[in-house]
């Protein structure tokens, strides 16, 4: 992979970052592979505010494609996917201390942001970013305007992002 391309890939998300912050969902689905697919995965006591909440909202947002099963914990519902768990959504939580959700295609993805935004002014920045030079991968830590941290990893198929691990780290020290 050149140093070209890998830039392209650097500017391509923080354009993708700027249009989630401005809500620009016919722009931000232009970053989107068709069959992106989106892994969440939060803490089993992740909480209260901010990206907590936005990435809560998302978890919770309805799956149209029915590929997940749902699991409560506390007031919060959330869904996980079992093969990518491998466990029981019923132990998920408890025994792994996390709370998975794989949301699968564009619209699924797009609707799920929606959601998760609707009636909040939350934005975040782009703190780190971290190219892996050999596969392309790049792996950035993004802090809200709470101070609440998330550690999000892309994979790309050409220009568009084909896979992102989101994975809900709480505020920082």
């Amino acid at each position: 992979m050149t140093n070209q391309s890998l830039h392209e890939r650097e500017d391509r998300l923080h354009r993708f970052f700027a249009a989630e912050n401005a809500r620009d969902w016919s722009a931000y689905a232009t970053f989107l592979h068709p069959d992106v697919e989106w892994v969440l995965i939060g803490r089993s006591d992740a909480g209260s505010s901010s990206s907590s909440d936005v990435s809560s909202a998302a978890v919770a947002a309805g799956d149209p494609e029915g590929s997940t099963s749902t699991v409560a914990t506390s007031d919060l519902d959330v869904s996980t996917d079992t093969a990518a768990a491998g466990t029981d959504p019923a132990n998920t939580a408890g025994a792994i201390g996390r709370l998975e959700r794989l949301i699968a295609g564009r619209d699924a993805y797009v609707s799920a942001m929606r959601a998760a935004y609707k009636g909040r002014s939350t934005t975040f920045r782009c703190e780190q970013m971290f190219t892996d030079t050999t596969h392309g991968r790049i792996a950035c830590l993004l802090v809200d305007d709470h101070g609440e941290r998330s550690l999000d990893i892309f994979d790309f198929d050409g220009p568009l992002i084909r896979r992102e691990w989101e994975f809900l780290l709480g505020c920082g020290a």
